[in-house]
């Protein structure tokens, strides 16, 4: 599996196509057993991914939050490729989010009740707590990474407000091919990102926005907006 991920790591991904550097001394014969691999190591999280999301609703309402939004996905191996590339020392046997399921919750409040029902839990291998430590970029939930029939899954806790940041962020590279989400892009967006994320994570702890916050929020996007606009890349 790992082998099959030192291959990979060497491909460069433009969208959902997949090239191979012409500096790199790659066989077709080794990129095709090596993708071969890492779609049945894919599939083969699949039935967990399952187990895990079930696990996931069952503690949702065993800690009665209502109106949430419960969501799986397994990983595209384009970006499953991309972030073997971007992470060097990741070993792709060790890769702990090629399956990932979510929950939308209403407050800090419930995050923090669900996360709990994992706590002690057999099948939870480690938490992140980005609520607690937020990325350098802005990104703040809860990642529990559980383990089910022998494999890694992902589970995400966030807020509304936290998902409505991230998706915002995942728009944005998707629109303008701006790579903010794997921690490119030009870096007057991802200052505004990060100081937009700081401003709500303030409201949702009752806490006031200050006037510098505010007027730091507002010179960002000015900076920013050309590039939102497309007309810098």
């Amino acid at each position: 599996m790992n082998r099959a991920g030192n291959v990979l790591r060497n491909l460069r991904v433009t969208g959902n196509r997949v090239k191979v550097p012409a500096a790199v001394e790659i066989t077709a014969e080794q990129i095709f057993a090596a993708l071969d691999t890492l779609e049945a190591w894919r599939a083969a999280h699949a039935r967990p991914l399952g187990a895990a999301t079930m696990g996931l609703r069952s503690r949702v309402a065993t800690m009665g939050c209502a109106h949430i939004e419960v969501s799986q996905r397994l990983k595209r191996i384009p970006t499953i490729i991309d972030k073997l590339r971007r992470e060097p020392g990741m070993n792709l046997g060790r890769m702990h989010d090629i399956g990932g399921c979510r929950a939308v919750l209403q407050s800090l409040d419930e995050v923090q009740r669900v996360q709990s029902r994992y706590s002690g839990d057999p099948v939870t291998a480690r938490t992140k707590d980005y609520v607690a430590q937020p990325k350098p970029d802005g990104y703040r939930a809860v990642h529990v990474i559980v383990r089910y029939q022998g494999r890694l899954i992902e589970v995400q806790l966030r807020t509304q407000v936290q998902h409505e940041w991230a998706y915002t962020v995942e728009s944005v590279t998707s629109r303008f091919g701006l790579d903010i989400k794997a921690g490119g892009g030009p870096p007057p967006v991802r200052d505004w990102f990060a100081a937009v994320s700081e401003a709500m994570a303030l409201e949702e702890h009752d806490q006031p926005v200050g006037p510098e916050l505010l007027h730091r929020v507002y010179k960002l996007r000015e900076t920013a907006q050309p590039y939102l606009q497309g007309v810098r890349r």
